[in-house]
């Protein structure tokens, strides 16, 4: 679902300086802001991490508030935007797309003519 918005992200991008003002370890979540000209935009970034607090010893690598991010947003639409480089979560997200569009199929299919479930 996420699949036009980093394309439109990856093709079209560009990066602005934002502010952590939260990040989340248990939810694995990075809530940032970024003015563009007078207007001010917030977003969520939701990141692969430890699924526990406890996992997170040294906490230097994660998002802390108040720090500058590199934020990629698309000028056409301004609340589109990744703390992200575009071009992993395009690539990500379009891998994942067709693994389920090929996978979902297939197991339907497998179940249906019985050869699944004997």
């Amino acid at each position: 679902p996420d699949v036009p918005r980093y394309y439109q992200l990856m093709k079209n991008g560009i990066t602005t300086t934002g502010t952590v003002l939260r990040f989340r370890p248990s939810q694995c979540r990075t809530e940032y802001e970024y003015s563009l000209g007078s207007r001010k935009y917030e977003s969520v970034q939701y990141m692969f991490c430890a699924a526990s607090p406890a996992k997170f010893p040294d906490p230097a690598p994660y998002p802390h508030p108040g720090q500058s991010v590199q934020v990629w947003y698309a000028p056409s639409d301004p609340e589109n935007s990744s703390l992200r480089p575009p071009r992993e979560l395009f690539r990500e997200n379009l891998i994942g797309t067709a693994t389920l569009a090929l996978l979902v199929p297939t197991v339907f299919a497998a179940m249906v003519s019985g050869r699944f479930f004997k």
